[in-house]
Order: structure tokens, then C-alpha cells, then sequence
């Protein structure tokens, strides 16, 4: 078990004297000293002309380096910090300084490769025996190395680092593992030729515009204990481009990952899925499909058995080689806002938790748009288009928005252009009945508008759904066990709806137009379904088929013609068929009280249709399963040295 050390920091010395007036060198605590190349120091002292002289000579406790401005041709070893003084490591702070002796954001290049220096070696390290045992403030830097890493953190303390470029190291630009808390705020990391930034933090860390772009591995990954809150970061041209690996709680916001080799970014936060990176040397590989996974974390280390939650905003992800998004929990709660997938070559989301709510979202162009595997599914606003291909696994490739849930609420979704389908219902795990509520949606130009297949029964309620212009099936739905749809729309394919129920169906003021056929029912056995005050207008085939079953009452039903439908039953009939055992179908359809025009709410007779609420999101403890025909996560071990 990892043991939490945080190096208590003394509140009067976060004072830094090291921000002074250019004007005129005034005296400086012992514990200050000053690194300039060209020795001068603005008249500043104690003044060494290296960086390591300075940390050398600096101490005892909290010590400041000011670093004026210029290469630095050597390789800093921050362990032998106070060594010539007879003192040893402690809290400290190196600053970057203007010429005039002002702090400053930039100016300072540390270099071993430079020439007079050893040509070999990390730009900045803690050394290699012990961790470092302090806090570490480092600002304004920038570093790299021409054999290995630009920046190497083993510590035990908190680390507070601001202002820092590692770039052009021919191994990772910063590699760390802390102890303690660590605060990243606007460092860049690129072209290098491992990772930009990994790290291990064995604590809490907040991050504030990070950049890694160009690194030859992860550009960046964080694996934290605890708590994790970033913001405004880029991840472009890596391998991956930001993964996080975060055990309690993690906040996410502003990320953009795109042109990366593999994945866009991945999440994976809670205690049950917390994969310590073991030195920063672990990453996230996406597998091909059908390989099963578990993933197992230690919640006796990282953060009991706590549920992990996050917040996940504004995140685009576009370009990748593989997944563009990829979030993973099996106990957490995800709350995510303003997700946005766009031409990725394989899923553009990706999201499994325990709760899921997915709000203003959208994807565009890749193998497949938004997959969600949930207990619980809260989805609001999400949009996919032009899923493209389909390599083996229908209905998950080439589907707009796949949902595998054991309930979900879905409000106002848009699917349109997709090669395969509009939206796919799929069971979550073999002995529980999924429950689907859909309102407020529409489906156009895909094969399948809305496709629902389980092993198990399915309840499902649709109110206020279009699909349109769908080749094969508007809504194609097996395996219901309770159905209730309501205002829905199918217009424009072979067979506006395709419906096999296995218990109560109950379809109300629906409009069925210039399809093929227009509906198609299957009744198992002596289960229940009827069709009432709906429309059926122009469908060339039939406006009505019962494949399957021995009776449907349709009644109250609009069929394109005064006369009624056309039907051996009714000879008189002119408007759209009815198909039963009469004339090639199957069981009596009673098409008996049919409309003289289009069905009004005022001719409609009061049925049993009540409103559904929109439930809320509830807790509950089952860990969710990873089913084969959806992408995995599967966690390997990579080395990358410190």
C-alpha cells in the first residue's frame, strides 16, 4: 500500500522573494541563491553560473533558485540540492527570471545536449537513488534531453509546477511519480520521442492548459488516487492523446484530442476500474471486438470502495485512429455535457458506468457514433450522423447511437444518414428486462430508423418519434414484452414498422405514410396488441399486415379512403390494404369503425394510454458486464522510464 506523505509547507514561505524590483539588487535570505550563465546575476548573490552550483548551495528548509535567462548546458540533479553546504533536500522553489531579476514565464533552457555540456542525461531530474522529500515549485523552465527523458519527478511532497516546456527529448518529455498533490498549470510537452506527460499521483492533482502534441507515445496520462480536475487541454498527433486513470472523483473539462494514432482521449475513473500505472509506465489499448476483459483495481489502496464519479464537459475528439472518446466505470456515476466524436475510424463514444447521463452531445462520421452501456441511462440532445461502415458486428458498427441499459430515458435524439441504423435498443445483461422510454426523436435517410433486439423481453414506450426516408424498416423492434407507442411517424421505407410482440402492444396516433408496408405486426401466441387512431396513407403494399397471430383490433383507424381499407372483408374498400388470413396473412385483423378522414383527437375514442414520466436516475449496486460485441478496454503494461 502506497503511503500518502505530504510535506507540510510553512504559509510565510510562499512568499517569493524571488519576485523583486528590477531596479536595484537588495539583500537576500540565505536560503536564495541565483544561477546566470553569463555570471552576472543583475548583481544579485550568492550567483553561480550553473543551476546545479545554485542547488547545491541552496537551503537549508524552503530554498529559492532564481534562474536568469540562457541555456543551460547540464544535467540537473535536484537530490544533491544543499550538498555543499553540509544540508540536505528540502521544499523548493526554482523561479525563472528576467535579465532584470524579475519572475518571469519563459526564457530558461535546460539542455545537457547543449554545447559545453555532458551530452547526455535528464534536462531536470530528482536523481535516481531515493524519491525527493519536499515540495518542488517549478516555474517558467524549459528542458529536454538528448539521450533520455526531459523532466524526471520521484518524490514524496507536493509538486507545483507552472509554465514549462519539455520538448525534443528523445525519451518521454515528463515522466513523474509524486507522492503527495500535484498542481500543472499551462505546460506544453511536444515532439518527443515517448510520452509528453505521464505521471503518477499518488494524491490529488488539478491541471489548467496542458498541450502534448507530437509525442511519439501517450501524450498525455495521469493515473491519480484521488481526486483529478482539469481543464483546457490539447492532445493532438500522439499515439493516444490524453488518458486519465483516476480513482475517486475526476472533473474533465475543455479537452481536445485529435489526429491521434489510436484513441482520442479515455477516462477511467472509480476504484473498481483504477489501474495504478506502477511508475508511470501503464496505457490504455483498445482491443478489436469480441475480447472480454475484466478489469479489476485495487480499492484497498485507491480510495476504499467509495463509488467514482465524473464530470465530463466540452470534449471534442475528432480524427483519431481509433476511439475517439472512451469512458469507463463499472461502479460511477458519468455526468457529461458537450461531448462532440467526429470522423474517428472506429467509435466516437464509447461510454460504460453504472449511470450515465448524457447531455448536448454529438458525433459525425465515424465506424460507429455514440455506444452507452449503463444500469442507467439519461440521455438528452445527443445527435449522430453518417456512422460509416459496418466491419462484422451489426448492429454496432455503422449504427448512430447504440444503447445497452437496463432502463434509459431518452429525450430529443437525432440519428440521420447512418449506414446501418438510427438508434439500436440492445439488452444489458441476460436476467433483467430493459426498460426504454424514447420521446421527442427522429430518424431519417438511415437502413434501420430505430432497431430493438434482445434475448430478453424488452419494455419500451415511444411518444413523438419520426422516422422518415429509411430504407428497410422506420422502426424495426423485436422481443417486446410491454409497448406503448404514441405519435409516431413512419414514412418512407420498405416497412415503416416491424414489430414482434411477445406480450402487451398498444400503438395509438400514428402516422403511417408511403411506405411499402406500412405496418407489420407479429403476436406471440394469445398475447395482447392493438392499433387505434392512426393514419395509413399511401403505403403500395399494405397499410396493414398481421403476420403473426390470431387477432388485432384496429379499429378507429384513418386507412387514405373514406371507404375504408381494401380487404376481401370490405368490397367497397378503396384505401390502403389490410392483410390478414382473408388474403395472405395471418389471424382477423378488425379494421371495424374505421375513419371517414384523418384521425382528430376529437374522433380519437379515450384509450389506456397514460402519460409517462421521465424518471430520475436511482442508485444501484450490480457491477455491469462488458458485452462481446461492443469495443473494450484492455490495460497493458508499457515501459517508460524515469
Amino acid at each position: 500500500m502506497f503511503r500518502i506523505l505530504r510535506a507540510v509547507l510553512n504559509t510565510k514561505c510562499m512568499v517569493l522573494a524571488l519576485i523583486i524590483s528590477a531596479q536595484a539588487p537588495v539583500a537576500k535570505a540565505a536560503a536564495t541563491v541565483f544561477a546566470d550563465p553569463t555570471s552576472s546575476c543583475s548583481g544579485f548573490s550568492p550567483c553561480f553560473t550553473t543551476i546545479q552550483e545554485a542547488i547545491n548551495n541552496a537551503g537549508p528548509g524552503f530554498a529559492e533558485v532564481g534562474v536568469f535567462p540562457g541555456v543551460y548546458a547540464e544535467s540537473v540533479d535536484l537530490s544533491l540540492m544543499g550538498s555543499a553546504i553540509g544540508e540536505g533536500p528540502g521544499s523548493l522553489l526554482i523561479q525563472a527570471l528576467s535579465a532584470a531579476g524579475g519572475a518571469t514565464d519563459s526564457g530558461v533552457l535546460i539542455d545537457p545536449g547543449a554545447i559545453g555540456g555532458p551530452g547526455t542525461g535528464t534536462g531536470l531530474s530528482t536523481g535516481e537513488m531515493m524519491p525527493f522529500e519536499g515540495n518542488i515549485f517549478l516555474n517558467g523552465l524549459a528542458m529536454t534531453s538528448p539521450d533520455t527523458a526531459a523532466l524526471g519527478i520521484s518524490m514524496i511532497g507536493n509538486l507545483t509546477i507552472a509554465d514549462l516546456v519539455v520538448q525534443n527529448a528523445a525519451s518521454s518529455g515528463l515522466v513523474g511519480v509524486v507522492e503527495g498533490d500535484a498542481s500543472l498549470t499551462r505546460i506544453t510537452a511536444s515532439m518527443n520521442g515517448a510520452n509528453g506527460l505521464v505521471m503518477d499521483i499518488i494524491g490529488s492533482a488539478t491541471g489548467n492548459e496542458l498541450t502534448a502534441n507530437q509525442n511519439t507515445d501517450d501524450g498525455i496520462l495521469l493515473g491519480v488516487s484521488e481526486n483529478l480536475t482539469v481543464q483546457n487541454i490539447e492532445a493532438s498527433q500522439n499515439e493516444t492523446g490524453a488518458q486519465f486513470f483516476v480513482c475517486q472523483q475526476a472533473d474533465i473539462g475543455d479537452l481536445t484530442a485529435s489526429q491521434n494514432q489510436l484513441n482520442g482521449a479515455v477516462i477511467i475513473y472509480g476504484p473498481d476500474d483504477c489501474q495504478p500505472s506502477t511508475n508511470a509506465t501503464a496505457t490504455g489499448v483498445w482491443q478489436p471486438p469480441n475480447r472480454v476483459v475484466s478489469l479489476e483495481g485495487d480499492a484497498a489502496v485507491f480510495g476504499g470502495n467509495a463509488a467514482g464519479n465524473l464530470v465530463a464537459e466540452m470534449v471534442l475528439a475528432e480524427n483519431n485512429g481509433n476511439v475517439g472518446i472512451g469512458i469507463l466505470s463499472s461502479t460511477g456515476v458519468a455526468e457529461l455535457d458537450g461531448l462532440i466524436a467526429n470522423d474517428n475510424a472506429s467509435s466516437g463514444m464509447l461510454i460504460q458506468s453504472q449511470q450515465v447521463e448524457l447531455n448536448d452531445s454529438a458525433a459525425l462520421g465515424n465506424q460507429s457514433g455514440v455506444l452507452v452501456i449503463a444500469e442507467e441511462a439519461l440521455m438528452t440532445r445527443v445527435q449522430a450522423f453518417e456512422s460509416q461502415t459496418m466491419s462484422g458486428t451489426p448492429p454496432v458498427d455503422g449504427t448512430g447511437i447504440v444503447v445497452s441499459a437496463h432502463r434509459a430515458v431518452m429525450d430529443d435524439l437525432q440519428a440521420d444518414d447512418n449506414l446501418v441504423a438510427g438508434l439500436a435498443l440492445l439488452e444489458n445483461q441476460a436476467g433483467f428486462v430493459p426498460d426504454y422510454t424514447l420521446v421527442n426523436s427522429q430518424f431519417d435517410g438511415n437502413d434501420i430508423g430505430v432497431f430493438a433486439e434482445s434475448s430478453v423481453l424488452l419494455d419500451v414506450v415511444l411518444d413523438d418519434i419520426s422516422s422518415t426516408n429509411n430504407a428497410s424498416v422506420g422502426l424495426a423492434m423485436s422481443d417486446l414484452a410491454t409497448a406503448t407507442l404514441s405519435n409516431v411517424s413512419a414514412s418512407g421505407s420498405d416497412v415503416g414498422m416491424d414489430l414482434f410482440s411477445n406480450g402487451n402492444l398498444l400503438i395509438e396516433t400514428a402516422n403511417v405514410e408511403f411506405n411499402g408496408t406500412g405496418l407489420r405486426i407479429q403476436i406471440e401466441r394469445d398475447d395482447f396488441a392493438a392499433v387505434y387512431c392512426s393514419n395509413f396513407i399511401g403505403n403500395t403494399e399494405a397499410g396493414l399486415e398481421l403476420a403473426q397471430g390470431s387477432a388485432l383490433p384496429a379499429g378507429a383507424n384513418f386507412w387514405d379512403s373514406a371507404t375504408g381499407p381494401t380487404h376481401p372483408g370490405n368490397p367497397n374498400g378503396t384505401g390502403d390494404q389490410v392483410v390478414d388470413f382473408a388474403n395472405g396473412g395471418t389471424g382477423d385483423v378488425n379494421y371495424s369503425g374505421f375513419l371517414s378522414q384523418p384521425a382528430t383527437d376529437a374522433e380519437c375514442p379515450e384509450l389506456l394510454i397514460e402519460a409517462v414520466p421521465v424518471p430520475a436516475l436511482s442508485q444501484y449496486g450490480i457491477v455491469l458486464l462488458l458485452f462481446g460485441m461492443l469495443l473494450v478496454l484492455w490495460l497493458s503494461k508499457r515501459s517508460a522510464s524515469v
